[in-house]
């Protein structure tokens, strides 16, 4: 049976890390989903896309963009930045990213069709998580989602803790103290 293991991270290079290994361990990048605001990844994994591109056209492979990047680099090669409703522009790839009825391959296509936290629910994950997921991403985290069975679920949950997955409950202890009681879709942000 195929499970969810989800992973917050407060910084590109942790999920980076955790992409990094899930690949290591066997895990491909059909069974990774990732989700972001747009603003959080770095404007220099352009530059790597294009330097990635570059070296597999020039030793003659004919890879196509991605296919010789690895981590975060490789999963969110042609991904276009698309409105979704409660975090405004955002990347999305994966199961997710269909999820939200972003077309294939995740290029944005203006707006996306459904919530995330439809998305998410739809994905099995029970509607409490993806609303403090949700909340995580509008605050600057990325989102890292693995669809495996076992054992590599397993595998995935190790990953994602050793690269730093933010711990779900204090965090959304943490915002509550603040005065934060749910995620809405609509919200502006």
């Amino acid at each position: 049976m195929t499970q969810n293991v989800v992973g917050l991270f407060d910084s590109h290079e942790k999920a980076d890390q955790a992409v990094r290994v899930l690949e290591q361990a066997g895990i491909s990048r059909e069974q990774i989903s990732v989700l972001a605001r747009n603003r959080v990844i770095p404007t220099n994994i352009y530059a790597e896309k294009t330097e990635a591109k570059d070296v597999a056209e020039s030793s003659g492979a004919g890879a196509l963009l991605g296919g010789a990047a690895g981590g975060l680099i490789g999963l969110l090669a042609g991904v276009g930045a698309i409105a979704i409703p409660g975090l405004g522009p955002a990347i999305a790839a994966g199961s997710l990213a269909a999820a939200l009825g972003i077309g294939a391959g995740g290029a944005g296509v203006g707006a996306a069709v459904g919530g995330i936290l439809g998305a998410m629910t739809a994905l099995n994950i029970p509607k409490d998580d993806a609303a403090m997921y949700a909340e995580g991403v509008r605050r600057g985290g990325i989102l890292v989602i693995v669809q495996a069975g076992e054992p590599q679920a397993g595998e995935a949950r190790r990953a994602l803790d050793d690269a730093g997955a933010l711990d779900i409950n204090s965090l959304e202890e943490e915002i509550r103290k603040k005065g934060w009681d749910r995620f809405e879709d609509e919200e502006p942000v």
